[in-house]
């Protein structure tokens, strides 16, 4: 009986020992991923030419993202269409390369249209036209559209 008690306690001993060295394993390599993955942000931004780190992080914190998401997801995609036309590429398109053209349009697309045949043939494409967005600045449109070019 003796026997059996020694045996059982061997094992619980050899569990325990390998439990805590397979925890102490795992942090080990935790700190070793976040030690390397800290030197190659480090080395990459310590080669990097001035701007490019921005540029390569601007999509994701650019202030047109979340203007974008609130006004315009619903009809538009940067890269399909769905109830309006995809936005990437916007401003080669039409009369958008004009930013006063398109601040008119987003603002009042009713009354752009009676006068602007590429918005007409939107219109006849997607069945209906852009709802008006008065409350969007000019900097607002700027930055939905800095936002939809650089992604």
């Amino acid at each position: 009986m003796n026997q059996v008690r020694y045996l059982f306690l061997a094992i619980f001993i050899l569990l325990a020992g390998w439990s805590l060295y397979w925890i102490g394993e795992q942090v080990f390599l935790t700190e070793q991923r976040s030690a390397a993955l800290t030197s190659v942000k480090t080395a990459a931004a310590s080669t990097a030419t001035p701007g490019t780190a921005a540029k390569a992080t601007a999509p994701a914190a650019a202030p047109g993202k979340g203007i974008f998401q609130q006004n315009c997801a619903a009809c538009h995609a940067l890269d399909k269409d769905m109830t309006g036309p995809a936005l990437r590429g916007l401003t080669s398109r039409g009369p958008w390369a004009d930013r006063k053209k398109l601040y008119a349009w987003v603002h009042n697309p009713a009354a752009f249209l009676a006068k602007d045949p590429y918005t007409q043939g939107l219109q006849k494409q997607y069945g209906a036209i852009m709802m008006p967005f008065p409350q969007l600045s000019e900097k607002d449109i700027d930055q939905i559209v800095e936002y939809v070019e650089a992604k």
